[in-house]
């Protein structure tokens, strides 16, 4: 039984794709929480 393991990534060409997505995600959430912070502070 050969072993089909895929390991393209999905919706991105490549794994770095995946990687500057989430670190972008990351620092939009860090920012929206300062944001809201200092609002209700």
């Amino acid at each position: 039984m050969p072993d089909s393991t895929n390991d393209k990534a999905p919706i991105f060409k490549s794994w770095t794709g995946w990687y500057v997505f989430v670190l972008l995600f990351l620092l939009v959430l860090i920012g929206l929480f300062y944001l809201i912070t200092k609002r209700f502070a």
